[in-house]
């Protein structure tokens, strides 16, 4: 359960950093370049909790199937 707060607050970190990137057009390219790395970091954070969801939720599938079968 605690995975899934993270990816809500990882969801919210990604919305907010392009607000940042589209409301601030004078923001100087050192400053860009660090919110698209933040960008990319949360991204693959996100993905590794849903490659893990995704896992889990085989798990549980195959293990219903086998009780029932």
């Amino acid at each position: 359960m605690e995975s899934y707060k993270r990816f809500d607050e990882i969801f919210k970190e990604i919305e907010q950093l392009n607000r940042q990137l589209k409301e601030n057009e004078s923001m100087d390219l050192s400053t860009m370049m660090e919110k698209a790395k933040q960008l990319k970091a949360l991204t693959h954070e996100g993905n590794q909790i849903l490659d893990t969801a995704k896992r889990e939720i085989h798990t549980i599938f195959l293990d219903t199937e086998d009780t029932e079968g």
